[in-house]
């Protein structure tokens, strides 16, 4: 039987995707926590941003934008770590030597749905653009779109399509024996 413990490259998977999701803890703790010192010290915020701006003055709808941006970049943490514990669970089941269960099929279904609802996320970025844009006294900033996202969701759900299957398989091999 495969365990996660001898197997270097389910280990070291493992412990990347353990760190990455440390990471993505301590970014999304750290945005979210900065909304309390934007707003605090909303004044000092305002005079930083009209300093390095391109000359515009930058107004109070500035915190609004800075705050809607850290939202949503701890929203997209949150995201990503529940789409990576559901990996790590993975990894284990295979490292277990039982990857064909129902529980996978529902962790990449359910991997499918978060890696849409951050693409939908980003999907609000082109339609906010101007006004960040305008609150922000034009700094620039990119909001992606990727095709990527949308075909790694596509396949998350082919993935768990294969797994009911596999799954289905493999008690009707235990039913036969």
């Amino acid at each position: 039987m495969l365990t996660t413990d001898r197997d270097p490259l389910l280990r070291g998977t493992r412990l990347l995707l353990v760190i990455t999701v440390v990471i993505f803890f301590v970014a999304g703790v750290g945005a979210l926590g900065s909304l309390v010192p934007v707003w605090f010290f909303s004044d000092h915020v305002i005079r930083w941003l009209s300093a390095h701006s391109d000359g515009s003055q930058v107004g109070r709808d500035a915190l609004v934008a800075v705050s809607v941006m850290l939202i949503g970049l701890t929203v997209i943490d949150g995201l990503s770590i529940q789409f990576l514990r559901k990996l790590i669970a993975i990894i284990d089941s295979v490292g277990q030597g039982s990857p064909f269960i129902p529980e996978n099929a529902v962790r990449l279904r359910g991997m499918g749905w978060l890696v849409l609802t951050m693409q939908g996320m980003e999907l609000l970025g082109p339609p906010l653009t101007p006004w960040l844009r305008q609150a922000l006294a034009n700094h620039r900033f990119f909001v992606p779109f990727s095709l990527g996202a949308l075909v790694t969701a596509l396949l998350l759900f082919i993935l768990a399509r294969v797994f009911d299957h596999g799954t289905r398989l493999a008690e009707d091999v235990e039913g036969t024996v």
